[in-house]
């Protein structure tokens, strides 16, 4: 089984390669202010993440409704959704600073952290994402 962690888009490259960033290559390019490449970036993910919630409470209303899931499973995994995506901003510098082999184990800690947080709840793992089993677009968790 596999859960699908969203990642947030950055427009700068998630390693250290002195690569410029898409920001400063369009605003090279196209002769913008960088900071206003930036902030149509950072609405574009705003609007994006606001969406995505939308969806997933729209989805765990449908397995309350279905009798799959109580409401305060679905509160909680709302929550723990909301507290991921924050985590995710946060770490975001970190992750950029680590190795593969680190940002490798850093990940796995918060997939067996996600795991038992979703057995202490008594929430089956899948239902804390959409396409579980599924590859997504924003990478995957393997068990």
């Amino acid at each position: 089984m596999a859960v699908l962690v969203p990642v947030a888009v950055n427009a700068q490259s998630a390693n250290s390669n002195p690569k410029p960033s898409i920001v400063d290559q369009l605003a090279t390019r196209f002769h913008l202010n960088k900071a206003d490449v930036q902030k149509v970036f950072d609405e574009n993910e705003a609007s994006r993440q606001a969406m995505h919630m939308q969806n997933e409470q729209t989805r765990l209303a449908a397995l309350v409704k279905a009798g799959t899931l109580t409401q305060a499973q679905a509160d909680k995994i709302t929550a723990k959704l909301a507290e991921m995506q924050t985590e995710r901003e946060t770490d975001r510098t970190e992750m950029k600073s680590l190795t593969p082999a680190e940002r490798h184990a850093k990940r796995e800690a918060e997939r067996t952290a996600l795991q038992k947080w979703a057995t202490d709840n008594g929430i089956d793992i899948k239902y804390l994402m959409p396409g579980h089993g599924d590859m997504g677009r924003h990478g995957m968790m393997d068990d």
